[in-house]
Parts: C-alpha cells; structure tokens; sequence
C-alpha cells in the first residue's frame, strides 16, 4: 500500500512540474551590415602634366587648361593651369590657378623662406613623401585680390615652389546684390586636391 502512495505521489509531482510553462527566448534577427559604396576617385579620370627637365609630375582636372605663368614667384616660371571656365558664376570668384615654378638656391635658407616676410618658413605638409614648407602671399591690383598658399622644397640646390592661387575682384566693384562672395575654400579644395598628386618622378 505504501509503494502504491509513494508511486501515486511521485506521478503527480512529475505531472505538476511538466505543467509550468516553459521560457522561450526570442532573439532578434540580425540586422545586415551594409557597407558603404566607395566614393569613385575624383582624379581617376584627371590628365597628368609631367616635367622632364624637373622630373616631377601631378594631375589635374579636364576642365582646366594652360595659361600664362603669373601667379609663381621663382625665377623660372614653369607651368600655370586654370579652370577654362567659371564654376561659380554669381560671385565674385574671378579665377584660380595651380603653378609650379623653380630656382637655384644656395642653400635651404635661400629657398625656405616667407615670399614676403623673407623669415623662414616653420609649417610643413608632406605630400608622397616629401615635405614641403608653406607659405601664403596676398596681393591686390586694380579692385583684384590675389591670394596664394605656396609651398616649398628643396633638392640638391632645385628649390620648387607650387602656388595655389584664388583670384577674386573686390565685391564692392558690383551693383549692390548682383554677386556674392565667394567661398574661397571651394575652389582651393580643388588645387589642393591636385597638390596631393603631385611627385617627383627621380
């Protein structure tokens, strides 16, 4: 009679824990990474100048063109290219211009020198490797502003200078709300852009 209790008691205390109710754990779907498309190289399609006298090279945009040098300040004015057109009419944007131009210098401290303040230049950007030391230069003619960032390196006794320089008109020149002022970060972003590609092929 006792085993009858027992195994009545151990049947019921089995179905009791069958009856409470089980856990179940719902995960959340994984959410897919998506990954970013790659933003297409802006100077893939760009066309390469190269200097064989001066063994450098760098890229620029097909819609700029060669122009006369006036924006380099070394003796030999090698080369000067500009946007053949406005990219920002409505303002008072006149033009831009990337030029390289070279000299002999002495010594570094012929050529690493303020194009104004003729003290020697302290910042520096390295660009493929090789650094260049900077310089900036600000001139105005006839209600025009020239403001150039210059950047210098020597070899050997070649010191090379590239310019990068916006051309704006003075905005007072204009009947009042015809223009607006330019940017001038805008078009710089595009010299700079090119200053990035430039290398010494030797």
């Amino acid at each position: 009679m006792k085993k009858i209790i027992i195994a009545t008691s151990i049947l019921l205390l089995a179905a009791g824990c069958s009856k409470q109710p089980t856990t179940v754990i719902n995960y959340p779907t994984p959410t897919p990474t998506v990954s970013a498309t790659p933003t297409p190289d802006a100077a893939a399609s760009w066309q390469t100048y190269t200097s064989i006298p001066y063994s450098f090279e760098f890229q620029y945009p097909q819609d700029f063109g060669f122009n006369q040098v006036t924006n380099s300040y070394l003796s030999d004015a090698v080369v000067q290219l500009e946007p053949i057109k406005n990219n920002y009419p409505g303002t008072n944007y006149a033009d831009s211009s990337f030029g390289v131009s070279t000299g002999f210098a002495k010594d570094a401290s012929a050529c690493l020198v303020g194009q104004q303040t003729k003290k020697p230049l302290t910042q520096t950007k390295v660009v493929n490797g090789v650094t260049f030391y900077e310089d900036t230069y600000g001139g105005a003619a006839a209600g025009n502003f020239y403001d150039s960032t210059l950047y210098r390196t020597l070899r050997g006794n070649l010191c090379v200078e590239v310019s990068l320089t916006i051309h704006t008109a003075n905005i007072a020149n204009f009947e009042p709300g015809t223009v607006t002022e330019i940017d001038p970060a805008k078009p710089m972003a595009v010299l700079l852009q090119m200053l990035e590609t430039f290398k010494f092929t030797k």
